[in-house]
């Protein structure tokens, strides 16, 4: 990479558009020089910005407002424009890229301000735009190298890359992890870390896992060895660390103890069994003498419910019939009540339909009188909608007459206003007139007076008559002492103009005074019109006095009150028209109601005319349905017809029993009925079950059987206690002891994996005294061995061979602590090496420069990808003897010499009479400018 041209604007102390052409000066390297403060850095500021987008160092990072310059209105757009080339294939390829910081700009609209934000674009060799949201990752791939390492090797920042020399190790470590990727080897140490620390986790894990087997242990108080045992338990329990040996005493006491528990359980398992028999035989006895006993009872209940239900029998046979009777009564009842039903709508429908026969003519008479009433109503309505529509003609006529009366008046007054205005014109000019003939002709007199007092001399003729005698010469007048031809002559041109002013308001008047003739004819003629439409309206009495007054207004008073009697008419009119159309409506609708009452009532005479029949048959129906079921219940005691379309039936039973039972007493004569049935059939049934259980057996006695079958109650659960306990506890144990074996095993595994781990994991990560230093330090030690040969090469130079850079020694590295990129001078004066802190400053500054440029050869070289041609060195010459400061030149001359370009930012005179190619920047109150100074 190697830049071309750079272009600011409101950019850092650049408020200006500020070109900078890298191609002007004749040799790589060149000077960057000004005054302090006056925008050396923000140069490079501004390359690093436009291909990263911040600016500086890491220690003090610009990005945003802080770039955007004081010097510029925010009008102007900050923006960095950088073209920069590259080597591809052979050749160069030229890009251009582009960035403006995020920054405040006016608000197109109103006051304030408005954020933008950042934006990039880069400009591709065969001129196209790159995709703008892969632009930041495509300008890394085109330069090969982070921020951070392009800061290292092309851009040494002021007083940074004297950091890097004076950096404890653990700070390199850090530098060097970014700059050649070790961190695959601080990943191992971590790795390794964590395994060792899942190690211990599992370790612990399997501790707390055997101190929980071992503390469910139980140990019977009647073992030989339950003290030892129990103390055993105890301490492993409570210790924190896991003592083989106890745990294998333990396992020991644990098999014994698990013998002896497994013979006592087999002989309480015998026992136990044993009595268990014996109790269940006995049990079965108790339940045998306790099921005959309860069948004695059984019997003897049974026989007594039965002797019960015998004395019965004669009252529930009169339920059953009564329960008949009720249910044959009110179906009885049913019947009769729809035969009640059709007779009563036969009844009602033939009274509706005899009525509406007799209202059908009343409304047919009401509806013809009412449509013909609606049609009278709407005539009137449409007569005075008419009506009301030439009133509305009256009132805007009116209206238009007004105002012609209105701008008729106007027109009078117009026409005095300017009648008026010329007399007072024409009195001005009059009196103007008069001043200026008597001034004209005094000014002809004064003039003759001159004449006699300069010319007139006796003996001499007159320049005017030729008379030699003058007897009486003109005197010039006092009162006219100093009168000149400019005073008659303005005296003439204010006369002249108001003989102008006269003649335009003569001309005035005369044309206002034709307008009001033609505004009196047209209204004249909007009268006559009005008085034509007043005799059409004064046809109706109630607008006939209005009417007949309005034109006499109109021509004798010329006062347009009419107007409001106009409004007046019409607001009559409105009124009548909507009295009529309120008549009209409610007429049709009293029609409409009419109309609909008759077809309602021709609607009704049909369907009752339809209907009858069918209800007429339906109650025919109904009464043969109550004969017949009167027949079928025994209840039918008379039928006599009465007339010739109805029957009148009668009941006498069903009827006393409707009013003496309610239907819901069927139900509860049927639960006791039913009661009564069941308790009898379950006695009958438990009777002959009871004498089937008994046979020929005698009653138990159940006192005895319960007694003997306790006492192997007893005897079972203290033998089954015994063995429960015995077993238990083998199980318990058991369950220890086969957990603790595959545990321990495990345990040995996990030691063994451990014991690797941790020692690999010490060894790596520099754990190990004496041998402090880590894996990633020492690889990182193979680097820093081939940055110190490049850097010596320049260092021996520069220091006139009396020093280079040398690492601590490997015996020395990890003595203490991590010293494995601690660095070292070695005096080829005194054959002694030394701390790198006890150089001189302007000897750090070599040392620091030389490691620079040793790291940017070691970068370039670790990756064939980058070629980067640029090298910009901010200060740092000042702290230089004269002789030091030659020598740093030349190295860095020599570097210029094949195709890096070599800027060097100071402020040191000595270094402008050594570099002749200078790049001279200024400040004003403008901000920074710049200007080429070449050889």
């Amino acid at each position: 990479m190697r830049p071309w041209k750079l272009t600011m604007q409101a950019f850092g102390s650049y408020g200006k558009k500020t070109t900078i052409d890298f191609a002007d000066p004749n040799q790589n390297l060149f000077l960057i020089t000004g005054d302090t403060g006056a925008g050396k850095t923000t140069i490079f500021d501004a390359i690093v910005f436009a291909i990263y987008g911040e600016a500086s160092s890491g220690s003090n990072k610009k990005d945003g407002f802080e770039l955007q310059s004081q010097f510029a209105e925010y009008t102007v757009d900050p923006y960095v424009e950088l073209t920069f080339s590259e080597m591809s294939g052979g050749d160069e390829q030229f890009y251009r890229v582009r960035r403006t910081p995020r920054h405040l700009r006016p608000l197109k609209r109103g006051n304030g301000q408005k954020e933008e934000k950042e934006q990039v674009s880069l400009i591709m060799p065969d001129g196209t735009e790159y995709v703008q949201k892969e632009t930041e990752r495509k300008l890394e791939e085109l330069i090969g190298l982070t921020k951070d390492q392009f800061m290292q090797v092309g851009m040494i920042a002021q007083g940074e890359f004297m950091e890097l020399l004076r950096a404890k190790s653990d700070q390199k470590k850090l530098i060097f992890r970014k700059l050649f990727h070790t961190e695959v080897y601080q990943d191992i140490v971590d790795e390794l870390g964590r395994r060792r620390k899942e190690m211990q986790s599992a370790m612990a894990q399997m501790r707390t896992a055997c101190q929980t087997e071992i503390a469910h242990t139980t140990i019977p108080d009647d073992f030989d060895s339950s003290e030892e045992m129990e103390a055993l338990k105890q301490r492993i329990i409570s210790a924190e660390k896991m003592n083989v040996a106890e745990l294998e005493g333990f396992q020991e006491y644990l098999k014994e103890l698990c013998g002896i528990l497994e013979m006592e359980q087999t002989k309480l398992c015998k026992i136990f069994e044993k009595a268990g028999r014996e109790r269940d035989e006995r049990r079965d006895a108790a339940i045998r003498g306790q099921t005959l006993e309860q069948s004695f009872i059984q019997k003897q209940q049974a026989e007594e419910i039965l002797a019960q239900c015998a004395q019965q029998e004669e009252e529930f046979g009169r339920i059953r019939d009564l329960i008949r009777n009720i249910d044959a009564a009110y179906e009885i009842q049913n019947v009769h009540l729809r035969y009640e039903e059709a007779a009563e709508r036969v009844k009602k429908m033939e009274e509706a339909l005899e009525t509406r026969r007799q209202r059908l003519p009343e409304e047919q008479a009401r509806c013809e009188r009412l449509s013909r009433e609606t049609d009278a109503a709407k005539a009137e309505q449409e007569l005075w909608q008419k009506k009301y529509e030439e009133a509305q003609l009256l009132v805007e006529e009116t209206s238009e007459a007004a105002d012609i009366w209105e701008q008729l008046r106007k027109e009078q007054r117009r026409a005095v206003g300017m009648q008026e205005e010329y007399a007072v014109v024409r009195e001005q000019f009059q009196q103007k007139n008069i001043e200026y003939v008597s001034l004209h002709n005094a000014f002809l007199d004064e003039q003759a007076g001159v004449l006699a007092q300069e010319k007139l001399r006796p003996g001499e003729p007159c320049p005017v008559c030729g008379s030699l005698e003058h007897p009486h010469p003109r005197r010039i007048s006092e009162k006219y002492h100093g009168l000149t031809r400019q005073m008659v002559d303005a005296l003439k041109e204010e006369t002249d103009r108001l003989q102008g002013t006269l003649t335009e308001k003569s001309t005035e008047a005369h044309a206002a005074l034709e307008l009001l003739r033609e505004k009196e004819i047209q209204f004249e003629a909007r009268v006559q019109k009005l008085h034509e439409r007043m005799e059409k309206m004064a046809e109706s009495e109630n607008l006939r006095m209005v009417c007949q007054t309005t034109p006499v207004k109109l021509k004798e008073q010329k006062e347009f009150e009419d107007l409001r009697a106009a409004r007046e008419a019409l607001r009559r009119v409105q009124e009548i028209k909507e009295a009529k159309e309120t008549a009209y409506v409610r007429s049709e609708r009293e029609a409409q109601k009419a109309k609909s009452a008759r077809e309602e009532t021709e609607i009704l005479i049909r369907q009752y005319t339809e209907q009858l029949p069918e209800l007429q048959s339906e109650q025919s129906t109904c009464a043969e349905k109550y004969r017949r079921v009167l027949q079928e219940k025994a209840f039918l005691e008379s039928l006599s017809e009465k007339g010739t379309d109805e029957h009148q039936i009668t009941g006498g039973t069903w009827k006393w029993i409707v009013e003496h039972h309610r239907k819901s007493d069927v139900r509860e004569l049927q639960q006791k009925l039913d009661y009564y049935n069941r308790r009898k059939a379950s006695a009958e049934g438990t009777l002959e079950a009871a004498r089937k259980l008994i046979g020929k057996q005698e009653r138990p006695n159940i006192e005895e059987l319960q007694r003997q079958m306790e006492e192997s109650e007893v005897t079972f659960r203290s033998t089954r206690s015994a063995y429960e306990r015995v077993k238990e506890e083998l199980r318990v144990n058991q369950s220890v002891q086969n957990a603790l074996m595959p545990k321990m095993e495990e345990r040995g595994r996990l030691l063994k994996e451990y014991t690797r781990v941790d020692s690999l994991y010490n060894r790596l990560a520099g754990k190990i005294t004496g041998a402090r230093m880590d894996i990633e330090t020492f690889v990182q030690r193979y680097y820093l061995d081939r940055i110190l040969h490049h850097a010596n090469a320049r260092f021996f130079e520069m220091t006139a061979g009396q020093y280079e850079l040398r690492m601590v020694s490997t015996e020395n590295a990890g003595v203490g602590k991590n010293r494995g990129l601690d660095l070292m001078v070695y005096s080829n004066v005194t054959g002694k090496e030394r701390e790198i802190r006890t150089l001189s400053g302007g000897e750090s500054f070599m040392a620091a420069l030389a490691l620079a440029l040793g790291m940017s050869d070691q970068i370039q070289e670790s990756s064939a990808s980058i070629h980067l041609d640029v090298m910009f060195i901010d200060e740092g010459f000042g702290s230089l003897d004269n002789n030091s400061r030659d020598q740093a030149v030349k190295v860095l001359q020599r570097m210029a010499g094949g195709s890096k370009l070599i800027g060097l930012i100071s402020h040191v005179t000595e270094l402008k009479q050594v570099i002749e190619d200078q790049l001279i920047v200024s400040k004003d109150e403008e901000g920074s400018k710049v200007r080429w100074q070449i050889s």
